[in-house]
């Protein structure tokens, strides 16, 4: 199961959509005069990389008529087409020259932590998706927009670290993924935006669409990590702890006997 796919039970179902649309304008004068076939196919959601790459490899007469913001935005719609074929790794190289053309480009970062998330290059991806959260101050009208995908990509790829964590028993990964994830939370809150936050676990376990046993308990760890790092009061973390030990824990069997029986 891919990054993509376990990032979709986390997420609202146009998440992964939204994303994309906040780097998908369509810059309709000048695509008219050079391209239009492929400005309306890039309208109606049918243009294909090569088409792209063959216009961004026209001559020099199309790329002397290319601004710069409609290079970043035709390199960008390349990215997004390979990442939506799973093909996120060669997604890089367009974003990378998109990145040359505008480095402060927030719509450019957003496709760059997207494939990195792809890729499964958590870190980098987080510290993409936090240089995007440093950019908000050029997101204009669209800024609530912007911020609401923006946290919900950010807490899924935290959550993806975390859940790696655990499926590899690397303590210290999932534990890096839920503190970063909860530092997002506060972020999230900061904005008044707590509700575009990802969620670790529905509310039913029984409602996860997965089949792996094994991804599925993984889920369910990771949502009691969640719950129990978030908690500020230790007694309170102890008590919630206890709970959880008490509902997997054998009736009559003494805890002294069983850590007897470990260390022998």
């Amino acid at each position: 199961m891919t990054s993509l796919a376990i990032l979709h039970h986390f997420a609202p179902t146009d998440t992964w959509e939204g994303l994309e649309g906040l780097s998908s304008r369509v810059h309709s004068a000048t695509l008219k005069h050079i391209a239009p076939g492929l400005r309306q196919r890039i309208k109606d959601g049918s243009a294909s990389v090569d088409e792209i790459e063959a216009l961004l490899h026209d001559g020099v007469s199309v790329a002397a008529q290319m601004k710069p913001d409609l290079l970043e935005f035709l390199l960008l719609k390349k990215a997004w087409l390979l990442i939506n074929l799973d093909r996120a790794d060669e997604a890089l190289q367009p974003i990378q020259r998109a990145l040359s053309v505008n480095g402060d480009s927030p719509k450019a970062w957003i496709a760059n932590a997207c494939a990195l998330l792809g890729t499964q290059h958590y870190d980098e991806a987080l510290n993409a998706f936090e240089r995007v959260y440093a950019l908000k101050g050029k997101f204009g009208k669209a800024k609530t927009q912007y911020l609401t995908r923006l946290f919900q990509g950010w807490s899924g790829c935290a959550l993806l670290l975390a859940l790696g964590g655990i499926l590899y028993d690397d303590l210290r990964e999932s534990q890096k993924g839920v503190t970063e994830y909860l530092r997002v939370v506060d972020q999230a809150v900061n904005e008044k935006l707590p509700n575009a936050i990802m969620k670790p676990l529905t509310s039913d376990p029984s409602s996860l669409e997965i089949s792996d046993l094994e991804l599925r308990e993984a889920i369910e760890e990771l949502e009691l990590m969640v719950r129990l790092l978030s908690i500020k009061d230790p007694f309170e973390g102890w008590r919630e702890l206890t709970k959880e030990i008490t509902k997997v824990w054998p009736k009559g069997v003494s805890a002294v006997d069983a850590i007897r029986e470990q260390r022998e």
